[in-house]
C-alpha cells in the first residue's frame, strides 16, 4: 500500500504520473546496517526523494 502511494506521486520535472519507482539498497558495514531508499521517475530519471538510515547491530534485528 505504501509503495502504491509513493509510486502514484507525479514527477516535478516531467509531470508524469505512475512513473515513480522506489529503489532500496541495504549495506552491512561491520556492526552497522545502512539502508538507502530512493524515489525517482522512471520516465525522466529525476530524483524526487532519498533517505539513508544507519542502524547499529543493537538497533537492528533480523526477522
Amino acid at each position: 500500500m505504501a509503495t502504491e502511494l509513493l509510486t502514484s506521486i507525479p514527477c516535478r520535472t516531467c509531470a508524469k504520473r505512475k512513473h515513480m519507482e522506489v529503489k532500496c539498497r541495504v549495506e552491512i558495514l561491520n556492526t552497522r546496517v545502512v539502508v538507502h531508499v530512493e524515489l525517482y521517475c522512471s520516465h525522466c530519471g529525476a530524483l524526487r526523494a532519498e533517505a539513508v538510515l544507519a542502524l547499529s547491530e543493537r538497533e537492528f534485528s533480523w526477522h
